[in-house]
């Protein structure tokens, strides 16, 4: 009779071990989920942003064409002031 009793305290022993391992693989488990849910999260999110960027952010090049547009025309601002500047000094020698 001892023996059996050993051998039940053994296998529940056993059986307990095996049940708390299994829930601990169990939460690890879930846990790589959760994490694969969050990760996929922030690649849809870098994706969406990157599409944001390249539809409404211009290029260097683009840049750089707009800032030479841009100097140009105040050049030519700068052109015909000097030309009123010149007519007021006319005017005022007068």
């Amino acid at each position: 009779m001892t023996n059996s009793l050993i051998i039940l305290a053994i296998s529940t022993v056993l059986g307990l071990v095996q049940a708390v391992f299994w829930r601990w693989v169990s939460n690890l488990s879930d846990s790589q989920k959760s994490n694969t849910e969050q990760i996929n999260a922030v690649k849809d999110q870098i994706t969406k942003l990157q599409s944001e960027i390249y539809r409404d952010y211009p290029s260097k090049a683009d840049v750089h064409k707009d800032s030479e547009r841009i100097m140009q025309s105040l050049q030519e601002i700068k052109t015909e002031l000097g030309k009123v500047n010149d007519k007021l000094d006319k005017k005022a020698d007068k």
